[in-house]
């Protein structure tokens, strides 16, 4: 009994060693010789989350090259640009993105470009953003069986948020 399961734990050892070998070998041959945007988009966010910001935007720029881009590509690419603190890079991949056909992340993006817009305190376009954002989630909200009173209620945070900006906006203005 006790030598059946020093030989199953030794295979079970071998096998995992011998996948970890493989996957390595794969990952090197795919570097040498990528195939399409979901390749890249693969490996970006392998990069992303391993930390290697830099290596994430090479293979997010690769892959829009090689198909002129996706949602996520841009996306990722954003997130990459904002970890290492080029806010306007990130603005400008997050355009970009929304310029693709409207999806479940479209008003995700305004709302991070809105977030963005504000950091750097341009009030007019993280306003515009916010109101952008809503819209886009109430049409999301109308596609989605499932997450329709989420996408109601990320629609009215970001109306709010507009609004407050709008009102920040007024009060500068009366100074």
């Amino acid at each position: 009994m006790k030598i059946k399961k020093s030989v199953t734990f030794c295979l079970i050892i071998t096998a995992c060693i011998t996948s970890v070998v493989v996957f390595a070998n794969a990952k090197t041959e795919f570097e040498m010789n990528p195939k399409n945007q979901e390749d890249y988009f693969t490996f970006a966010v392998i990069e992303y989350s391993k930390g290697d910001y830099l290596k994430a935007i090479k293979y997010c720029n690769e892959g829009i090259k090689a198909g002129g881009g996706t949602f996520d590509l841009f996306s990722t690419k954003a997130q990459a640009m904002e970890k290492l603190g080029n806010i306007d890079g990130a603005i400008l991949a997050l355009t970009e993105a929304v310029k693709l056909p409207q999806n479940s992340q479209t008003g995700a993006a305004y709302y991070t470009m809105a977030k963005l817009e504000y950091s750097k305190n341009n009030l007019k376009s993280a306003a515009k953003d916010y109101i952008k954002a809503s819209e886009s989630y109430m049409w999301e909200s109308g596609n989605s069986n499932n997450n329709k009173k989420i996408y109601i209620k990320l629609a009215n945070e970001a109306r709010l948020k507009a609004t407050a900006i709008q009102q920040e906006i007024s009060q500068k203005k009366q100074k």
